[in-house]
């Protein structure tokens, strides 16, 4: 192939090709093994070749697609321990499926987008990719609302930015404010962590954060800050 006698062959793609070989050997079943032999041949290998030919496949593509005819197998066999076949499948069979281990079975997905596809299943309801909130982008009003705590933290206690990312939840507390100017109410953040006392890279009163204690010592009020004026 180097010399140009040979045409080229992508190596991942010849890899799985040899892999593909041996796995459906394994596979006893003669009507599992032709699905996914149509699936193997008609999808993903037409799809393989097709990205190849824009450029090298990597590793973790053809590690994908075998997790593609793993799971289609595994699916197979235990519809049929269900007494059904894909012919049959039903929405109550998709949706036990996807109960238990949702994150490894998903691969399937494709050979069961493929099978309604090519009407080799009715097309039946695949369950939509659950989003922790944690993993959920912020929202526009979110990050907004986020940019005013933190803007209202460096006006009312003069931290600076390298103070307040260093925040957590126990160095604040959550205290009664009155309504602002704008019509919705705020938490008033108090920093009561000792840790938190000169955040920045020098200890001057401005990078002092205050207390509570302090607050009611010098008889000062959050709520007579700049914001209140």
């Amino acid at each position: 192939m180097d010399s140009g006698v040979l045409p080229h062959v992508d190596r991942q793609l010849m890899l799985y090709q040899r892999w593909l070989s041996e796995r459906l050997a394994t596979i006893e079943g003669p009507e599992h093994r032709r699905h996914l032999q149509h699936f193997a041949t008609w999808h993903q290998m037409r799809r393989l070749r097709s990205m190849a030919e824009k450029g090298p496949l990597g590793r973790s593509l053809t590690s994908q697609t075998k997790q593609e005819i793993t799971q289609a197998g595994a699916f197979l066999t235990w519809l049929a321990d269900r007494g059904h076949n894909i012919e049959h499948c039903q929405q109550a069979d998709l949706d036990a499926w996807h109960t238990e281990k949702l994150a490894t079975r998903r691969p399937a997905q494709t050979f069961l987008r493929w099978c309604m596809k090519t009407s080799r299943m009715s097309r039946l309801t695949l369950p939509p990719q659950v989003i922790n909130q944690d993993q959920a982008p912020l929202h526009l009003h979110r990050r907004l609302t986020i940019l005013r705590r933190a803007r209202r933290l460096v006006l009312l206690y003069a931290q600076p930015v390298t103070c307040i990312v260093r925040f957590t939840v126990d160095d604040v507390l959550d205290a009664p404010a009155p309504p602002s100017p704008s019509g919705w109410q705020i938490r008033r953040p108090l920093c009561r962590s000792p840790s938190l006392t000169s955040c920045g890279p020098t200890s001057s009163p401005a990078s002092t954060c205050p207390t509570p204690a302090a607050e009611a010592h010098s008889g000062s009020s959050p709520a007579a800050s700049p914001d209140s004026r």
